[in-house]
């Protein structure tokens, strides 16, 4: 949901996250790509993205668990099994 104002975001595999409140996080900050069951973040800030407090140089894979830093907050990585194939809408 988009507020009025400005709207800071995080692209994530076609899913846009809102961060509007974190004025470190760019309007196109970090994209991640999926393959298969594998999970990939790419930076594209220049104040960085950083998993597991080590700064994205490169696409960078990710595991349950990680903790990616966009500014100054804090997204945690967590896989799930669904029962129901296909993306979420």
């Amino acid at each position: 949901m988009l507020c009025d104002g400005a709207n800071t975001v995080v692209l994530v595999e076609g899913v846009t996250v809102l961060l509007a409140s974190d004025g470190q996080v760019s309007r196109t900050h970090a994209t991640s790509t999926m393959s298969g069951v594998r999970l990939r973040i790419a930076d594209s800030s220049t104040n960085g993205t950083f998993v597991e407090g080590k700064r994205v140089k490169e696409e960078t894979a990710l595991a349950d668990g990680d903790v990616i830093r966009v500014g100054d907050s804090l997204l945690c990585v967590r896989f799930v099994t669904r029962s129901v194939t296909g993306c979420m809408p």
